[in-house]
């Protein structure tokens, strides 16, 4: 079943993934548990029928080397959005993986939800699930419209804390060409969305999205007490005041941050100390305007910045606190792969399972 689904993918497989496979399988063959392959692959790739090609003729003959290469490529991938949930279920992780991923790893078509998908498949890859189905796709070429489809992917996984004894589940939507998000402004909400609903429908398991705003706060005021130690560093923000006014800050190097306007405002009282001293009634004023506006304020997005210190580590994430439930996290800059996405998520889960302990809850 592996083969006639990976079949079909290479068919619609962009150039540089193919490159990547290929890449993949010439890595493995000269490990030693596929050694004995070496000599078929190198002989399959001396035919010089392309990379398409090569890789159907070994997925036909080689099926357990292809299905290793998919899983090295797929479970170190990093993907560019994601929304985190608490998962309240007795079953282990591993039980419920092995539920989902059952009967040879395909499942039936999902017609019910907010976003129709075709051909609903998930396969297991090491410690995550990979759903994969195919999105229809207009392209214009010499404005003449044509139909299009590609497969798409998003992965689940889960996270489990031994002091904290609480579950969790994260979900990664893949990107996508414009012409394949269906003219929707939301399409990564939607596709993140129509997952969730299908294993709360289908496996009863029960999510509760996770709005990490408090989190982010919380990371934000250990920044100014010097109490970071491995935490990121907000390093941009988007500020919408009640009069409609909109003020963005962006700090290259993200060592600091200041809210827009208003800590403009912190700042420049802080610089000044010695003259509001002199005059109380100025500073108290300002000190009120400060904090009924940042009351009052719409706080679209914030950005985090790890591992600042060396730019090739540097993975900088976009939080949108949107109308969903969950907190969307956007990750626009990275180069750490899957590595890097783990390490984002495990200290945002490790900072909110502090903040539950300590008896804060997010809003």
């Amino acid at each position: 079943m592996f083969n006639e689904y990976f079949t079909e993918e290479i068919s619609i497989m962009p150039n540089f993934l193919k490159t990547k496979y290929i890449g993949a399988i010439r890595g493995l063959i000269k490990t030693a548990e596929f050694e004995k392959e070496k000599s078929q692959i190198e002989a399959i790739f001396a035919k010089g029928n392309g990379s398409e090609t090569s890789l159907k003729e070994i997925t036909a003959s080689h099926n357990n080397l292809i299905i290793e290469a998919h899983k090295n490529i797929e479970s170190s991938k990093s993907l560019k959005y994601s929304a985190l949930y608490e998962l309240d279920d007795d079953r282990t992780s591993e039980e419920i993986i092995n539920l989902i991923t059952s009967n040879n790893s395909f499942l039936d078509s999902v017609n019910t939800l907010n976003t129709p998908i075709q051909n609903l498949k998930a396969t297991k890859l090491k410690d995550v699930i990979k759903f994969t189905f195919l999105l229809d796709g207009i392209r214009i070429n010499d404005n003449v419209p044509i139909a299009i489809k590609t497969t798409y992917s998003v992965i689940v996984k889960f996270w489990e804390f031994g002091n904290s004894k609480k579950k969790f589940l994260e979900i990664d939507a893949d990107n996508v060409a414009t012409y394949f998000r269906l003219d929707k402004s939301n399409f990564f909400e939607q596709m993140i969305t129509t997952i969730e609903e299908y294993l709360q429908s289908k496996f009863s398991l029960t999510l509760i999205p996770i709005d990490l705003f408090q989190t982010l706060e919380k990371i934000k005021e250990k920044a100014k007490k010097g109490e970071l130690e491995d935490l990121p560093i907000a390093s941009a923000q988007k500020m919408v005041l009640s009069s409609g006014s909109q003020a963005i800050l962006d700090s290259n190097d993200a060592e600091t941050i200041i809210l827009p306007i208003l800590g403009e405002l912190r700042k420049l009282i802080e610089d000044n100390e010695e003259l509001f001293s002199e005059a109380l009634d100025v500073k108290i004023l300002l000190e009120g305007f400060i904090q009924d506006t940042e009351t009052m304020s719409d706080l679209p997005w914030v950005t985090f910045t790890w591992d600042n210190k060396i730019k090739s580590k540097k993975i900088q994430v976009k939080f949108v606190l949107s109308e969903y439930p969950y907190t969307l996290l956007n990750y626009y800059t990275h180069n750490k792969g899957r590595s890097g996405m783990n390490d984002v998520v495990e200290s945002l889960l490790k900072e909110y399972c502090n903040n539950q302990d300590d008896g804060g809850e997010e809003t």
